[in-house]
């Protein structure tokens, strides 16, 4: 609005700005219906929904709060997460997850458990607090609880095996590309590690790392691109629990391995399942340029494995 002051001809402006606040609740929901005829199991048919409620303020602190719900016949799963940007006033975001997973099964022709029932249940929480000391530099730590049961049942056999770990878990990592999700020049770097501690309940001691490094240079119109990741499980005591098919790697598909079927090279396979390895080795290379204002294109080679121990890890057959 403007109005004029005075009688020296002067226009003086004010300038309003409006804000208002985003909607606080926000409800999601949806339903499925899914047909599977690839087992040549009975049925193969199921209907199953999801839902999910957010609120943006919770108990009026800016802390994210939502809880979501996912059921059909054969898989249920229950998730909370609680997330603030900061802590005691400090620019730390802390988040919190919990999730309680249900898989039941029967299990087809391709196991030797075929007939059995298989019934998978996991509950797991992390605790995790990220900061920036630097606009490049992040720095993550946290713990980690993860168990998990597994149920079989077929005729008069009746197996019951769980496992549990638990420990702490940090991350560093450096960002200096020029964009998250279309980076054309710079460098990304990740080191994580996990631990379980058995001090602290976990079934089995042992450190599990992960580096993840990426380069893009711009060559004219077009950018290469490499990535190396490379990861390692290292036991120090205990047995190995069921729950260690959790931390172990995978590769194969459309973010590792491409011109393979997901998760698909494994070292550790057990009754018919694909389960991963303790060790990985991935490469990437990649060319990519424009096709148009929307759409690109790239030429890329891929190499990598999952291996069963540290000594095993190639890049030949």
């Amino acid at each position: 609005a403007a109005s004029p002051r005075g009688g020296g001809g002067e226009l003086p402006l004010t300038l309003t700005i409006q804000a208002e606040e985003p909607q606080r609740f926000q409800l999601k929901y949806g339903v499925q219906f899914s047909v599977d005829r690839s087992t040549g199991k009975a049925g193969g048919t199921a209907f199953g929904g999801s839902v999910e409620l957010r609120d943006r303020n919770f108990i009026g602190r800016a802390v994210q709060a939502s809880i979501g719900a996912h059921w059909d016949p054969d898989l249920q799963i229950i998730g909370l997460l609680l997330s603030s940007p900061r802590f005691f006033g400090r620019r730390v975001r802390t988040n919190v997850y919990a999730r309680d997973r249900r898989e039941q099964d029967v299990l087809d022709s391709s196991t030797p458990l075929e007939g059995a029932t298989l019934d998978d249940r996991r509950r797991e929480a992390t605790f995790e607090q990220r900061w920036r000391p630097a606009a490049v530099w992040e720095l993550v730590w946290g713990y980690n609880f993860s168990s998990r049961r597994f149920l079989i049942d077929r005729d008069d056999q009746h197996e019951d095996t769980s496992g549990l770990l638990t420990g702490p878990l940090v991350s560093v990592i450096l960002d200096r590309r020029d964009s998250t999700f279309d980076a054309t020049r710079g460098l990304f770097h990740s080191s994580s590690f996990q631990f379980g501690v058995r001090s602290l309940g976990s079934d089995l001691g042992y450190v599990r790392y992960l580096l993840r490094q990426s380069y893009y240079q711009p060559l004219g119109r077009l950018t290469a691109a490499g990535n190396i990741r490379y990861g390692t499980i290292q036991a120090s005591s205990g047995g190995a629990p069921i729950t260690i098919i959790d931390i172990l790697f995978n590769a194969g598909g459309t973010t590792t391995v491409r011109g393979y079927p997901q998760d698909s090279l494994s070292a550790i396979n057990i009754a018919g399942f694909a389960l991963g390895g303790t060790d990985l080795l991935v490469l990437n290379g990649e060319l990519r340029f424009p096709i148009s204002k929307r759409f690109g294109g790239a030429v890329f080679v891929d190499a990598g494995n999952t291996f069963a121990s540290i000594g095993d890890v190639t890049l030949g057959q």
